[in-house]
């Protein structure tokens, strides 16, 4: 899987904690529903984008309803997993002074 094209707010995240690949997997799991939700806004947001027709005062209520639709989507779940892991392995690795590429 090559990305997602978002970068997860992972405020909470203790980069020290995860030790092995257990934990890693332990803590994308803790975490997916808030990136299901994130990549689910980040999806509607992009829709909006591209629909200019919409009243500018109707943007919000869209952008809710169409997350909420999106969040529904089991599917990406997994792709928003494996990229959940992805960027915890590479804030693991930041945190660690190592390369985050």
């Amino acid at each position: 899987m090559a990305g997602l094209g978002i970068k997860f707010d992972l405020p909470d995240t203790d980069y020290s904690m995860l030790v092995t690949e257990a934990d890693i997997a332990a803590e994308a799991k803790r975490l997916l529903p808030t990136a299901v939700k994130q990549y689910a806004n980040a999806m509607a947001e992009e829709l909006w984008d591209k629909i200019k027709a919409i009243a500018t005062t109707q943007r919000s209520a869209f952008v809710r309803e169409k997350t909420a639709e999106i969040e529904k989507l089991r599917e990406a779940q997994k792709d928003v997993e494996s990229h959940l892991i992805s960027e915890l392995r590479k804030g693991k690795a930041k945190a660690a002074g190592g390369s985050a590429n």
